[in-house]
């Protein structure tokens, strides 16, 4: 799966609105950044992210942490709105805990093949493969929300937050790992399992009493906790990506050669 790519203008229209930004960002003004980005319309916060995101990056004017800086109060806000709107109405109950609890079990299918390949690999180290000496195992999860239309806004524009909210969400991998200085044993209970800890039920973290006798995982809290993904933006999850990526690794020292002349 590929991320989508933001095809930005040669010279975007809204430069002035990004250096007035940068502008208050670098200054003691009267008005800071966040009151100008709580002025701005959402058709203009989701222009400008896309725009920091995948457009000029820019210009080498921002630094990589000014950028992300900036890029992240134009969507926490954005999800401020959406959140603040937002009604946890029955409809909207049951299409949450549909979303969370398919993220759960794919999290489950995803670990459990991650075991797998790990006991596979393992069996091979012990059986002295000749090529394989460490191994790393990564669960990912990835999914796009679907961003609602809004009146102006290019599908462009549109897919470039998409990508940058997915990227977020990218986050919170976990991994298995086998290296030479530090042996596993492949008991389930022994590895950080936190995408399928059902010890842990995150349902009151932002929902108060609406889901008290429901199980929240702990990848959704992990959606949550970016700040930038919206309720509404759970909801609007169709397709969900679940990637186990393995590196097989081989190291070997180069031996020294003996009786080596020196030279004259």
């Amino acid at each position: 799966m590929e991320l989508k790519t933001y095809k930005s203008r040669k010279r975007s229209s809204l430069e002035g609105e990004i250096h007035e930004l940068i502008a208050h960002m670098r200054s003691r003004c009267l008005i800071s950044e966040h009151e100008v980005i709580t002025g701005y319309t959402m058709s203009k916060i989701l222009k400008i992210a896309a725009e920091l995101a995948y457009g000029n990056t820019w210009e080498k004017i921002l630094s990589e942490n000014e950028e992300k800086y900036l890029l992240e109060l134009l969507l926490v806000e954005r999800c401020r709105r959406l959140n603040r709107g937002f009604e946890w109405t029955k409809e909207n109950q049951d299409k949450f805990l549909h979303v969370n609890n398919n993220l759960f079990e794919l999290c489950k299918k995803g670990w459990q093949k991650a075991l797998d390949e790990a006991k596979l690999l393992e069996e091979r180290i012990e059986k002295c493969d000749f090529f394989l000496k460490d191994y790393e195992i990564r669960v990912k999860i990835n999914t796009y929300p679907k961003i609602l239309g809004i009146k102006g806004l290019s599908r462009d524009v549109v897919e470039a937050v998409e990508s940058y909210l997915a990227e977020e969400m990218l986050t919170d991998a976990e991994s298995i790992s086998h290296c030479h200085y530090k042996n596993v044993t492949l008991n389930d209970k022994e590895f950080p399992k936190y995408l399928i800890d059902m010890d842990t039920n995150w349902n009151f973290v932002y929902f108060g009493n609406i889901f008290k006798d429901d199980y929240i995982c702990y990848l959704t809290h992990c959606i949550l906790d970016t700040g930038v993904w919206s309720y509404q933006d759970i909801l609007s999850i169709e397709r969900i990506w679940v990637d186990v990526e393995v590196t097989h690794q081989h190291y070997t020292d180069i031996p020294k050669i003996k009786n080596l002349k020196k030279e004259k």
